[in-house]
């Protein structure tokens, strides 16, 4: 059975090296909207991008690459809820999935 991505948030985000935020939706345009990525941290330090958008996904490491999804990110957390507030969203989408 395939969970709603509601409910899979709601998990995920319970997790301690996870950060999910929520952008208001009168935000207006921001960054984020050009796509999902990921940026993970790898054990030996090093850090990882995962780039989607609709054409084709993509997995980076360069520097100027990394600064650029670093600096994506630093502007979308301004514009976000607090962690809490947005765990807190995320769980009640995922109640009206249940």
């Amino acid at each position: 059975m395939k969970l709603p991505p509601a409910i899979m948030a709601a998990a995920a985000a319970e997790l301690p090296n996870v950060r999910i935020h929520v952008v208001p939706e009168d935000t207006g345009l921001y960054p984020g909207l050009q796509g999902g990525f990921i940026l993970a941290r790898m054990p030996d330090g090093s850090t990882l991008g995962h780039i989607d958008n609709q054409v084709r996904s993509q997995t980076v490491s360069g520097g100027p690459e990394i600064a650029t999804l670093r600096a994506t990110w630093e502007t979308i957390l301004r514009a976000a809820l607090p962690r809490r507030l947005s765990l807190g969203m995320i769980k009640e989408a995922a109640k009206a999935w249940t």
